[in-house]
């Protein structure tokens, strides 16, 4: 009668171990999508802010270089950092904007989002800002890729 007790606590253990592992692997799954979503909205917005930058550099073209957008923990949860650089595109086409990604900033698991997204002629305005592996992407959206950096 002991042994079957025994073996009775050592299964429930077991499936309650199990159990227990599965929603904390859920639990992981559901932050790293709301990271990769959050990562998303911000590649969107590094492009607005890199579309304004280009607009307002004047008939010159932007020449201050990369840029850099520090978003603190106060204005995002974890912090993030959006770079903008602009990569020129074949001759006698409009230059293109890169745009990366780490979100959050701080922590075990970042997200880093990176696009291409070519730049429109001054005075028109862009269709949202979709990344490429989405289904959905307008033709704008070169390059988008997603990649975890940190442990598992």
């Amino acid at each position: 009668m002991l042994t079957i007790v025994m073996v009775l606590l050592v299964v429930i253990s077991l499936l309650t171990a199990a159990l227990v592992r599965g929603s904390l692997l859920g639990i992981r799954r559901l932050q790293m999508s709301e990271r990769v979503a959050q990562a998303d909205l911000l590649l969107q917005a590094g492009r607005d802010r890199g579309v304004a930058l280009w607009r307002a550099a004047g008939p010159t073209g932007w020449a201050a270089g990369p840029a850099r957008w520090d978003l603190s923990t106060e204005d995002v949860p974890g912090g993030g950092r959006v770079e903008l650089r602009l990569a020129e595109g074949l001759a006698g086409s409009a230059p293109q904007l890169d745009v990366t990604v780490t979100y959050p900033r701080e922590g075990p698991t970042p997200v880093r989002r990176e696009g291409r997204f070519a730049l429109p002629a001054r005075g028109v305005d862009l269709p949202a800002a979709v990344p490429a592996d989405r289904p959905e992407a307008p033709a704008e959206a070169v390059e988008a890729t997603t990649s975890d950096s940190g442990p598992n």
